[in-house]
């Protein structure tokens, strides 16, 4: 009979969980508003290089339990700059511009050490993968990107749905050019903050969770 009645607690417990976890915010859309400056600040600059940038990202996460979410990052980079120009004799100028694209995703596995849904303190790593392209008067090249990473950080969400998401981290990203590449571009430099091996990297997103 005991054990009966610990078995019927056990199964009234369980069953108000899930229901409480079904009523709680399942979704999370979010993006970086410090992107969003940087393209609102290269507009309104006054560049004689004529560089238009356009970098965003954004972010889509989901609760599969309490402990555990997954999501999916997109990051999207274009540049429009003027690589070269030339006068001739009759004062024209004929300008030669160069293009940058680029886009990585990342998929990750978001650990919630106290159980909270979307909300709280996580624990994430993921991959990366991710595509590169340049273009100027004298290169055409591609480049894969593959690499992976881990954040640390929290998250609050509020009765609202607005969402605040600060963390940090590192990563690590291989890039693999393309064998018809016509130059020695390198997309990246081989820059690190104090020589790291690896880059750290600081989140600050925006965003509703539903």
């Amino acid at each position: 009979m005991q054990n009966k009645t610990w078995l019927f607690i056990f199964i009234l417990i369980t069953f108000f969980s899930i229901q409480a976890f079904s009523r709680e915010k399942k979704f999370s859309i979010q993006t970086s508003p410090l992107f969003l400056v940087n393209d609102i600040a290269y507009l309104s600059a006054d560049n004689d290089w004529q560089t238009n940038v356009v970098l965003a990202d954004l972010e889509f996460q989901f609760a599969v339990s309490r402990y555990f979410n997954i999501s999916l990052t997109y990051m999207f980079y274009f540049e429009n700059y003027m690589d070269s120009y030339l006068e001739d004799s009759r004062g024209r100028y004929d300008e030669k511009y160069g293009q940058q694209y680029q886009c990585m995703i990342m998929p990750a596995l978001i650990y919630r050490p106290f159980g909270k849904g979307l909300k709280g303190m996580f624990i994430s790593a993921y991959p990366i993968a991710g595509y590169s392209y340049v273009s100027t008067e004298y290169l055409d090249d591609s480049f894969a990107h593959l690499g992976a990473g881990f954040r640390a950080g929290y998250q609050w969400v509020f009765k609202q749905g607005f969402t605040i998401q600060l963390g940090m981290g590192a990563d690590k990203t291989w890039t693999i050019a393309s064998e018809d590449n016509k130059g020695t571009y390198r997309e990246k430099d081989e820059w690190h903050y104090a020589d790291l091996p690896f880059d750290l990297g600081f989140t600050f997103r925006l965003g509703y969770s539903f």
